[in-house]
């Protein structure tokens, strides 16, 4: 079987991507400048990193009842409920699930702070008093962050993808503000500076749930009331959340150990470990995240609709198609690395040691691209079936294999060991959700030589582009005067020529991505029209 630019669902989902993209591409830029700006006032120091920590916390519940598991068990249970009560009803069902996750939160932020001053009194370490100092200032913004992961769940059931896509870039302008303008005027302190952080954060998160109430009223969502916990719907909802929760609450503990790995090394550690995940999310986001948040409900609507076949077409086009814009990112961070790292981060206190460290890491992330980004889409298959179980499971073998790597790769490798351990594990966990996947839909006719042909064009056309980006690097570094103006022309010259000759070469190897891509989008856009 394979994919038929004629089903809807793929047509859909080319829609829902490309413009959850454009969305994605303005908040990836704009979180670009607010990076460059971190690294110019704090480059790899203390104050950014005991921020970064504290950070973690209110960013663990936008995963778990914002963006992640909740939203994940949400929209399709969202798509049954319309399927089969009509879409007023799925809307009051909406606007109940934001009553009761407004009130849970509001609860588990009070106790929060609670425990956060206490313990920062307890503590010695100067390092771990800033961070817990700035945890009360920082988890107010969970509850925004959640509703407005919620509400925006709502509005991509509803095929709407621009607004909620839109909405991060809010929180990273608060960002480029606080820097700018508000941190200078507060005094050099670390609490002070990371004070003038968080409240960037709450300001963003009142403003993002606000943009996107215009376009749930438009939809018809009802007003918020009180929560009703009875109802049925709320208790068929926390059942196929708890897994999630779980799952993403093994993840996130995940990324909690990979920070106290880090921070046990020193705060250059997790500010250099930031700065290349910052470049290595910067296609994943482009590319993956959009692509799995159209899927989910063109996934979900082929589940609850009984068509089982295009769901097969659909999952198989999306990882098609997700290694095929990203797999080139690999080669085109390890060959251009130190040239962007310099172009984006250079300047203040962002020094050549800073440089060094980021661009040491980067090397050991870029390899997990691919895998990083094909797992969001997979889980979204698992998800869209009911099944919140068997990426929980999976995920909790992956986060034990990366603690078990992180102990043997961190005394050899340093930070290095930290990055090349998530990466591992990124394969790990997709390998084995692919595996699985495939096993439980075994009873279909799978398209699984035609994924094994495709990855193959794939690394081949990448391999090709990776020879041209090193050799145009290669002549033009040593040729352009010295500076900036080098690094930019060292990095946008190979960049461009190894897109042309990736895309050039992928299509005389028979690559069907490029095609498939453009034929579903001017047919969604032809039908909009």
């Amino acid at each position: 079987m394979s994919s038929s630019h004629g089903r809807p669902p793929i047509r859909n989902i080319t829609s829902g991507m490309a413009v959850g993209s454009a969305g994605v591409f303005t908040s990836r830029i704009s979180g670009l400048v607010r990076d460059i700006l971190f690294a110019r006032y704090w480059g790899t120091g203390d104050t950014l990193g005991a921020f970064f920590v504290a950070f973690t916390i209110p960013n663990l519940f936008r995963r778990i009842l914002g963006e992640g598991a909740l939203a994940e068990a949400f929209i399709p249970l969202f798509a049954e409920k319309s399927a089969r009560d009509g879409r007023p009803a799925a809307m009051r069902f909406a606007a109940n699930v934001v009553a009761i996750v407004g009130t849970v939160l509001v609860g588990i932020t009070g106790i929060g702070i609670g425990v956060a001053v206490l313990a920062a009194g307890m503590v010695v370490d100067e390092f771990g008093r800033t961070t817990l100092r700035m945890v009360p200032w920082l988890l107010p913004y969970s509850i925004f962050i959640c509703i407005a992961g919620i509400l925006a769940a709502i509005l991509n059931s509803a095929r709407r993808f621009a607004v909620p896509a839109l909405s991060s870039v809010i929180l990273n302008l608060a960002f480029i503000i606080a820097v700018v303008a508000v941190c200078p005027n507060l005094g050099p302190g670390d609490v002070e500076q990371s004070r003038g952080l968080a409240g960037a954060v709450l300001v963003a998160g009142v403003i993002q749930v606000a943009m996107l109430i215009p376009q749930l009223q438009q939809i018809g969502l009802p007003m918020p009331r009180l929560p009703d916990f009875r109802s049925p719907d709320i208790g068929l909802l926390t059942r196929r959340t708890l897994p999630g929760v779980f799952g993403a609450s093994v993840n996130q503990v995940n990324v909690l150990c990979d920070r106290l790995f880090a921070a046990w090394l020193g705060g250059y550690a997790v500010t250099s470990l930031y700065y290349s995940e910052r470049l290595v999310y910067l296609p994943i986001g482009l590319f993956a995240v959009a692509l799995a948040t159209a899927c989910l409900p063109e996934f979900s609507r082929a589940v609850s609709n009984k068509r089982t076949a295009d769901l097969v077409d659909a999952s198989f086009y999306a990882v098609r198609l997700i290694l095929y814009l990203t797999t080139p990112c690999v080669l085109a961070l390890m060959v251009l690395g130190g040239p962007i790292v310099e172009v984006l981060f250079r300047r203040g206190s962002f020094d050549g040691d800073s440089v060094r460290f980021t661009v040491s890491a980067l090397l050991f992330y870029a390899p997990g691209i691919p895998a990083f980004a094909a797992a969001k889409i997979l889980r979204s298959v698992f998800f869209s079936r009911g099944d919140m179980a068997t990426p929980v499971k999976i995920a909790m073998l992956c986060m034990v294999l990366n603690v078990i790597l992180n102990l043997l790769f961190i005394l050899p490798l340093q930070h290095r060991g930290l990055a090349l351990a998530t990466t591992v594990s990124a394969y790990a966990n997709c390998l084995i959700l692919g595996i699985v996947l495939f096993r439980a839909l075994r009873t279909e006719q799978l398209p699984i030589g035609d994924l094994a042909r495709s990855v193959a064009r794939i690394v081949a056309a990448t391999a090709v582009s990776g020879v041209i980006m090193h050799a145009c690097h290669g002549v033009l570094q040593p040729s352009v005067a010295a500076g900036l103006m080098r690094n930019m022309i060292a990095v946008a010259v190979p960049v461009a020529a190894g897109i042309i000759v990736y895309l050039v070469v992928s299509r005389v190897l028979g690559a069907r991505e490029p095609g498939e891509f453009g034929s579903a989008l001017g047919s969604a856009i032809r039908r909009r029209a």
